[in-house]
């Protein structure tokens, strides 16, 4: 039976790392707007995570597309589109929102990959979408990206 330990040892912390992500982490961002924002203060609305830097190159290209989703669902009260920069420095951050006019909620990380929300989702990779439930829970931690016109559809199926 012993020999059979470390097996159950691992099953077991793989087990509960699976489920510690099914919400997001409970984290602290400085908001654009100013102050600070929990990235879990959105819990019964759904909210379409963006993690993005104003240095990265697809993100940028993501971007008039995501503008385009914002406008499609701005009269949509149900749902946060939640941008999460891991820029290590806040003027390249604060500028790419406003000549972008990037909108939605955004929040800045300062710690590039090693962000704590980076680590949750062990994301090699930006810019990276996840969907979030009205209940809080990750529906899909590897979502479409704006320019998928599919995005549309599972994002109006979680409105329902």
């Amino acid at each position: 039976m012993l020999k059979f330990l470390p097996y159950l040892i691992f099953i077991l912390f793989s087990f509960n790392s699976v489920l510690s992500q099914n919400t997001l982490p409970d984290l602290q961002y400085l908001n654009f707007l100013g102050g600070e924002t929990n990235i879990t203060d959105f819990k019964g609305k759904v909210v379409y995570v963006e993690i993005w830097a104003s240095w990265c190159h697809f993100c940028k290209k993501e971007m008039p597309a995501a503008k385009r989703l914002h406008r499609l669902f701005k009269k949509e009260r149900g749902i946060v589109f939640l941008n999460i920069a891991i820029d290590e420095k806040e003027p390249g951050w604060r500028h790419a929102i406003a000549k972008k006019k990037f909108g939605g909620v955004n929040l800045i990380t300062f710690k590039g990959f090693e962000s704590e929300i980076i680590k949750h989702f062990d994301i090699k990779g930006i810019p990276h979408f996840i969907m979030v439930d009205k209940e809080g829970n990750i529906v899909n931690a590897n979502a479409k990206r704006p320019s998928d016109p599919l995005l549309i559809r599972d994002l109006e199926k979680l409105l329902e």
